[in-house]
């Protein structure tokens, strides 16, 4: 006598992908596109030698950080990387969630309401701890170098403009 053996959960195989792309098309390009933009953002992160999130130029000036070791670059290459390394990190995790959620949803409505709401609540922390640690610091790079750039109200006054009589 063989005892029963255990369901096995469902495979995704590549039909599974391709029914997913053509019944979701734009957020399937869109998980395409994002995920060759992170490939881009980590061989972009490779050649600069880090990122300027959370680098304060009126202290460290223009440098991208990688695990404690500093890059110099210029102003504009430091903005670019501020802004690509924020949009980066902050929208391509919810993408992903969101395609996964999409490409598991009919596994995950045969799982029971406990098990729902664990994972609910696991990712909604998750993405809030991860993104409001991105936001933070990419807010503080952009506050320090916005007034780093504007002249301050005590230091540098304007000059009058000149008369044309």
């Amino acid at each position: 006598m063989n005892a029963p053996s255990a369901p096995q959960p469902a495979r995704l195989d590549w039909t599974t992908y391709r029914s997913f792309l053509k019944i979701h098309r734009v957020l399937g390009l869109l998980g395409m596109v994002a995920f060759l933009n992170l490939l881009l953002f980590l061989c972009l992160n490779i050649f600069l030698g880090g990122d300027s999130l959370g680098i304060l130029p009126s202290k460290d000036g223009f440098i991208v950080n990688n695990h404690g070791h500093h890059t110099a670059v210029s102003q504009s290459v430091w903005v670019f990387s501020l802004f690509h390394s924020a949009a980066t990190l902050l929208l391509t995790p919810i993408i992903f969630l969101t395609v996964a959620s999409r490409l598991y949803e009919f596994q995950i409505k045969k799982e029971p309401l406990r098990t729902k709401c664990l994972l609910g609540a696991f990712v909604v922390l998750f993405l809030l701890t991860l993104e409001s640690s991105i936001l933070r610091s990419a807010c503080q790079s952009w506050d320090d170098w916005s007034h780093l750039k504007s002249p301050s109200a005590g230091g540098g006054e304007s000059l009058p403009p000149e008369n044309s009589n």
